[in-house]
């Protein structure tokens, strides 16, 4: 123990000068011994600081995370089940719950990122995500709550592999067991604008099935060399400007077969039926006899160029 030596012009009190040489030794080394009691800190009972990881503030977590979520996201398994099926209608089965994200950084407001969602392919939504530290270094809290299990949460997660970026909505139940995880991938050519999760099943559709150039033949035998862009535009056919595939089939009265409309939102849009066999596309006249979309005439034959 450290010895800390008072002068005696310091003691709280005088020693009366009437006491023996040997009492007043014993006295002050009493007062000696309570003052180098007090000078010492109580470090068994300090109570520690908190100390925040700089890596887990928010700042540092958005400058980390936001180039990784910037995009606009959809469902990584319509996307292949479209590759496989090459129909909108046979893949609408996996357009269930959170089916596109569009996460935009720049709508960060301290801790908290507001996300688009699109919901069952027609329905509108918002959540928000927080650069708050998740269960991994790469996830993000999320205000979603599970309402068919009490405690249940939600999180985003960001996976990468190599040049690849997965975007991962993954389920908890209150202990943290993980009972479900959907991938999600960036859809190009999309920017971040309002509505844009609206969109994403929209170009992914067009990119996957129908974007590319094509020698085409019309109803008349008219050739022409036509090429359809991922952001539904036509070019060299003649007569036609746009096209719109129908993705949501939620509502199957007179939508029980792959359809698109050409010229959408023209004074004279024409509703048609396609189908795909190998390299050719062939698009027929559609009319609605309700219940049903009856396929008519053939309109269009279009092959592939490579």
């Amino acid at each position: 123990m450290r010895t800390t030596f008072v002068p005696l012009a310091d003691l709280p009190f005088a020693l009366p000068m009437t006491l023996s040489a040997s009492l007043r030794a014993s006295a002050l080394l009493v007062l000696l011994t309570l003052g180098c009691q007090r000078s010492q800190p109580d470090t068994e009972n300090a109570s520690p600081q908190a100390v925040t990881d700089p890596a887990t503030t928010p700042a540092a977590m958005a400058q980390r995370l936001s180039p990784l979520l910037r995009g606009v996201w959809v469902r990584t398994d319509y996307v292949e089940a479209v590759q496989r099926t090459r129909s909108p209608l046979a893949a609408a089965g996996r357009l269930r719950g959170v089916v596109a994200l569009s996460i935009n950084p720049a709508r960060r407001r301290g801790d908290s990122l507001l996300v688009e969602a699109n919901l069952n392919n027609h329905e509108a939504d918002q959540l928000t995500a927080y650069f708050r530290p998740g269960r991994t270094a790469m996830s993000l809290p999320t205000n979603r709550v599970d309402y068919e299990r009490s405690g249940g949460f939600y999180e985003l997660t960001v996976s990468v592999n190599g040049p690849d970026t997965t975007l991962l909505w993954q389920r908890y139940t209150k202990s943290e067991r993980p009972l479900e995880t959907l991938a999600f991938q960036r859809v190009r050519g999309l920017t971040t604008a309002p509505g844009a999760s609206g969109e994403a099943v929209q170009r992914v559709v067009n990119a996957q099935l129908l974007a590319g150039a094509y020698a085409a033949t019309d109803s008349t035998g008219r050739r022409s060399q036509v090429r359809l862009l991922p952001n539904g535009t036509v070019q060299g056919l003649p007569g036609i400007r746009s096209y719109r595939v129908a993705t949501d089939f939620v509502v199957t009265l007179a939508n029980d077969r792959d359809n698109m409309v050409l010229n959408a939102g023209t004074k004279r849009p024409q509703l048609c039926t396609y189908g795909f066999r190998g390299d050719t596309l062939r698009i027929y006249a559609a009319r609605i006899v309700e219940p049903e979309l009856r396929q008519g005439a053939l309109r269009y034959t279009l092959v592939r160029q490579h």
